[in-house]
């Protein structure tokens, strides 16, 4: 008999590209600094009190500090374990922020919502490259520039191709990340260069505790996004290397930043 924890890790796993119940349980813990960044750098796009669809929210870390800055934000979310995760860091915050914030348990393929409903749609820290299929990631995009109001914006970011052949190579290669609080990551990066695909294997260690998880992305390219975007109507304003507004240039950094418009 299958444990009823294991199938549905297992579920989360086939549905999110490897963010099951492992990854979820130190989700917040990898990434601590958290999502204040790119938060700012998306609410500087919009205006007060602005309409926003998070796309692979995760675990809040960008959808509650977008909230608590007074956007109202529907955070869609594929994995059962992050959508816990999330509703738990949610009910931490005050009760503003919970009524700004409605947490979607749905898959981003299919998801949809009303035309024009949007002022900002945001897909970030590579949530797009978790589909394995491009017309699956193709149809994200187009769906999401229905949502947009005119004027209103998408946002994707993406893991970069060179960045990831120039630094991790073709065989496994592990990378040790020291915690000054004796956490220890070590991420052993493959790259298939013919299934055009990069999967991590993870393990978390803590004094008590050791965590292992994967994840498996794909690439996007971003003239590809661009035309996909241009496709449904939307512009490209800018593409970055990073959340502080840098230029990208291939190969500098590992994810890139893709910022599209809506035509007023």
């Amino acid at each position: 008999m299958i444990d009823s924890n294991i199938d549905r890790d297992r579920q989360d796993i086939d549905r999110s590209g490897g963010y099951g119940g492992a990854w979820a349980s130190v989700y917040d813990r990898v990434f601590e600094h958290g999502g204040a960044l790119e938060a700012e750098a998306l609410g500087s796009l919009v205006a007060p009190a602005s309409r926003i669809v998070e796309l692979g929210a995760g675990t809040g870390r960008v959808a509650i500090p977008l909230a608590r800055a007074g956007h109202t934000v529907r955070a869609v979310e594929v994995s059962s374990a992050m959508v816990d995760r999330l509703r738990d860091n949610l009910g931490a915050e005050d009760a503003s922020t919970r009524a700004r914030t409605t947490v979607v348990d749905a898959d981003m393929r299919d998801h949809s919502e009303p035309s024009g409903s949007a002022d900002l749609v945001a897909c970030v820290l590579g949530s797009i490259s978790c589909l394995p299929d491009p017309a699956d990631r193709e149809g994200v995009v187009r769906r999401a520039s229905s949502w947009l109001a005119p004027g209103g914006h998408l946002v994707v970011e993406a893991y970069d191709r060179a960045t990831a052949v120039g630094r991790f190579g073709i065989e496994p290669l592990p990378v040790v990340t020291e915690r000054p609080d004796g956490a220890r990551l070590t991420s052993t990066y493959r790259l298939d260069t013919a299934a055009d695909t990069w999967s991590v294997a993870h393990r978390w260690e803590e004094p008590r505790s050791v965590t292992q998880f994967d994840e498996r992305v794909a690439f996007v390219e971003p003239d590809e996004l661009a035309a996909w975007a241009e496709d449904a109507g939307l512009e490209r304003v800018a593409l970055l290397g990073d959340w502080y507004g840098t230029p990208y240039e291939a190969g500098e950094n590992p994810l890139w930043v893709a910022v599209l418009r809506r035509p007023a």
